[in-house]
């Protein structure tokens, strides 16, 4: 029996040996460097244990129709509250909303442990074949905490694909994590042919700052911006016009809010974010460092930093990313380019933004400002040009003012290896933009050395990447006056074609 089992060992570990081979052998069927993903949000999903099926997922991407159906139960409730004065209904309804919606996902007081009731998506390593691997990860982790289990994730890409050296890509949160890979374990670094941050959000996110630390603002010409682009109709964008340029729509805004929601906003965001998506490290990388230290002050109190706070464990995962690794990003981008990555950077823009931030009205995808994902692009504000007679910050032997004269890329950390992408929001991903992510990966081009990429690029509207164009000198912003008759025309001929309907019957 013992010589059996033996025998049967001795036949296993030949069947293993075999078998890593050839999957070594497999993978290495490619004529590049095999490449890494990091994915960003859209990683594991957290479910409850009893959704077997995993068909609601708690935390991302977020169950739209769940929001709405608890926003409608909850309708008459918020109508008492508005019509009582009472913010504090809506106070406690807002909280039970989100709580229904996103509480599960919460971590516990360490920010790592699951709540009960609750079960992260298993995945295996991933291979997508043709040399490319794929990282996904628990996103409401803190990206130190990630970039450790990425640590492992590497060694078996190493072990699977034969090569001690990679490429490696990382969009949106998972810009963060290579960002906390590449200084947590610089040894790495020589294994690292290239790396390219794909619409990074390691400088934060305008709205995160001011949600955490208590304050909430509605910027008119962001919410104009954003309610243009649902595309609810030409007669409502064209009322709100008017109602922004004279100033009626920030008056509205500013006495509807003010009295009894804006507190109740206000109350209910600390509750909810102390509650779940401050328990949640990732979230608190959004955040600036503007607002930072009032945002942990603000949710977790003056004592933060008292070692026998309640919070602690998650308080110092917090406070460690930030102070190590986020505030010196730039620092950590160059070294890592000194010692011999080819670092580049993809930054898109040409979305209206939350109108949620004071500064809401700046230029990004949606989600990230350009100016941060970028690391220090001049632009225009959303919309808008540069002014007439703008004249590029830094002399690079160049022109870096973009086409359609929306940003200066002369003062960007790396002008020479980013790009700068119009008409993709930040989640959208088309062959074209992977085409784009693979040939800097592969060729290491930089902005000038590739006709097919230049610095500036625009999607075509079915989502090629192509060279953007000059666009016209901006039109003068028309009168207040003159949108008002404009729309006043309009009413009158819907006015004047329900009539004929109307007699017609």
């Amino acid at each position: 029996m013992k010589t059996l089992k033996k025998s049967l060992s001795i036949v296993l570990s030949l069947f293993m040996i075999l078998s890593c081979a050839s999957a070594a052998l497999a993978a290495k069927d490619y004529d590049h460097l095999p490449q890494i993903y990091i994915e960003g949000f859209e990683s594991k999903q957290i479910y409850r244990e009893e959704d077997t099926e995993h068909t609601d997922p708690l935390f991302f991407p977020i169950n739209g129709q769940k929001m709405i159906d608890n926003l409608m139960k909850y309708e008459q409730y918020i109508k008492q509250a508005v019509s009582e004065g009472n913010p504090d209904l809506l106070y406690r309804y807002i909280c039970l909303w989100m709580e229904d919606c996103f509480g599960l996902a919460a971590l516990e007081k360490d920010g790592c442990t699951n709540k009960e009731g609750v079960v992260t998506e298993k995945t295996t390593l991933n291979y997508k074949g043709n040399g490319k691997y794929v990282f996904r990860h628990d996103c409401r982790l803190s990206p130190a905490d990630i970039a450790k289990e990425f640590k492992e994730y590497v060694k078996w890409v190493q072990a699977d694909s034969g090569s001690q050296k990679y490429e490696l890509a990382a969009s949106s949160f998972g810009a963060s994590v290579a960002l906390a890979f590449i200084n947590e374990y610089p040894e790495e670094r020589k294994n690292i042919d290239s790396l390219v941050f794909c619409v990074p959000s390691i400088k934060g996110v305008n709205f995160a700052g001011e949600l955490f630390s208590g304050s909430f603002d509605i910027d008119p010409d962001a919410l104009l911006a954003f309610i243009s682009d649902m595309n609810l109709g030409e007669e409502l964008t064209l009322f709100l016009t008017v109602l922004n340029k004279t100033g009626t729509l920030d008056a509205i805004l500013s006495s509807f809010l003010e009295p009894a929601l804006k507190v109740a906003l206000l109350k209910a965001l600390r509750t909810v974010v102390h509650d779940i998506f401050g328990t949640m490290p990732s979230m608190w990388s959004f955040v600036d460092e503007r607002y930072f230290y009032d945002a942990l002050e603000y949710i977790y109190g003056k004592n933060y930093t008292d070692p026998s706070h309640e919070y602690a464990g998650l308080i110092s995962k917090i406070i460690y990313y930030h102070e190590n690794i986020m505030i010196k990003a730039e620092d950590i981008i160059l070294n890592a380019k000194n010692e011999g990555i080819k670092v580049s950077i993809l930054s898109k823009y040409g979305d209206p933004p939350f109108p949620l931030s004071k500064e809401g009205n700046f230029t990004g995808d949606g989600f990230v400002a350009l100016e941060m994902s970028s690391f220090g692009a001049v632009c225009a504000m959303n919309g808008e040009q540069l002014p007439a007679d703008y004249v590029q910050a830094k002399d690079c032997g160049r022109n870096m003012i973009s086409p359609d004269r929306t940003l200066d890329a002369s003062t960007c950390l790396l002008p020479d290896n980013t790009w700068f992408i119009k008409g993709l929001w930040h989640g959208e991903k088309t062959d074209s933009y992977y085409d784009l992510i693979n040939t800097v990966l592969y060729d290491d081009i930089n902005v000038l050395e590739d006709t097919k990429y230049p610095q500036f690029l625009e999607n075509d509207g079915n989502g090629n990447l192509v060279p953007m164009k000059e666009a016209p000198a901006q039109e003068k912003e028309t009168s207040w006056l003159h949108d008002f008759l404009n729309l006043i025309t309009k009413v009158i001929k819907i006015i004047i074609e329900k009539l004929r309907d109307f007699f017609g019957k």
